[in-house]
C-alpha cells in the first residue's frame, strides 16, 4: 500500500499522466508543420537533444548552422524525462531539441488519504437451565465484524522546475542566407534615417556568408531600391531570387558595396 501512495502523490503533484512537450507546446510555423513544408529539407535522422547554455546565444548559432524555431514548450513540474522529449520531436519533425531546466520551488504539504477500517470482534458465554430433572449448560462463541474507514494524512515534499525546450529543423538553403531585424533607435541615429534593415544573423556557407555580409550590418538599398525596413528588405530579395543584385550597406561609419549572387 506504501509504494502505491507514493506513486499516485507523485502523479498528481508532479502532473506526469500526459507528455508535457506536447501538451505545453506553441508552434511556430503557422500551422503548417515541417513535413512537406517547402522551407525545410525535412528530419534526417532521430532527433538529437542537447543541454542549452544561454537562450540566446544558441539560438544564434543554430540560426548560424541554417536551423529554423519550429516551436517551444514552457511548463513548471516535478520531472520530465527527456525521452518525452525526444518522441515530441520525432512526431513534429524537428531535427534538434535544446533543453534547458532549472529549480524553481519545492512544494510541501499533507494528503488525505481514507482507507478501509474493519474490525472484528470476538465473543464467548454459557447458559445453564435447570429443570426437574436436573440441569444443562451450553457453550457459545462468535464473531462481529463492524465495517468503517479512517482518514490519514500523508504528508509529502515535490521538488518542482521550470522547463523550456526549443525544437529545431533545417531549412533549405535560402537565397540570401541572413535574418534581418528593424532599426534599432541608436541605429537610427547612425544613418540619420527611419529607413533600412539591420542584419541579425548570418547563415554559414550562405552567399551572403560568401560575400562577408556581418552581423550587424545595415542595409539601406538594394539594386538602387531604398529599403524602407526588414520586410521591404525580404521581398526585394525575393524578387530577386538566382540573380545577383547590389548592396549598398552601412557599417562603422561607412557606406560599402556589395555584389551578391543569390540562390533559386
Amino acid at each position: 500500500m506504501n509504494n502505491y501512495i507514493i506513486v499516485l502523490l507523485t502523479l498528481i503533484l508532479t502532473g506526469c499522466v500526459s507528455n508535457p512537450y506536447r501538451q505545453y507546446y506553441t508552434d511556430h510555423t503557422g500551422g503548417m508543420g515541417v513535413l512537406n513544408n517547402p522551407v525545410f529539407i525535412g528530419p534526417q535522422k532521430e532527433p538529437s537533444l542537447i543541454r542549452g547554455g544561454d537562450p540566446l546565444e544558441d539560438w544564434k548559432n543554430m540560426t548560424r548552422k541554417g536551423y529554423l524555431l519550429i516551436g517551444q514548450s514552457n511548463f513548471n513540474i516535478g520531472s520530465a524525462n527527456d525521452s518525452d522529449a525526444i518522441i515530441h520531436a520525432r512526431n513534429i519533425g524537428a531535427d534538434m531539441i535544446l533543453l534547458y531546466s532549472k529549480y524553481s520551488d519545492t512544494q510541501s504539504g499533507s494528503m488525505p488519504l481514507t482507507l478501509p477500517d474493519n474490525r472484528i470482534t470476538f465473543s464467548s458465554g454459557s447458559a445453564t437451565a435447570f429443570g426437574p430433572g436436573g440441569s444443562a449448560t451450553a457453550f457459545g462463541s462468535g464473531y462481529t465484524t463492524t465495517y468503517g474507514t479512517r482518514t490519514t494524512y500523508v504528508p509529502y515534499s515535490i521538488r518542482r522546475h521550470d522547463y523550456h525546450a526549443s525544437f529545431w529543423a533545417r531549412a533549405k538553403p535560402a537565397a540570401f542566407g541572413a535574418q534581418f531585424d528593424e532599426l534599432s533607435d541608436a541605429q537610427r541615429k547612425q544613418i540619420q534615417s527611419n529607413k533600412g534593415a539591420a542584419v541579425l544573423i548570418v547563415v554559414d556557407g550562405s552567399p551572403a556568408f560568401q560575400n562577408d555580409i556581418l552581423d550587424g550590418d545595415i542595409i539601406r538599398n538594394i539594386n538602387g531600391i531604398e529599403v524602407t525596413n526588414a520586410l521591404h528588405c525580404v521581398e526585394i530579395i525575393a524578387q530577386n531570387r538566382g540573380k545577383n543584385i547590389s548592396l549598398s550597406i552601412y557599417r562603422n561609419g561607412e557606406t560599402i558595396q556589395k555584389e551578391v549572387h543569390l540562390r533559386e
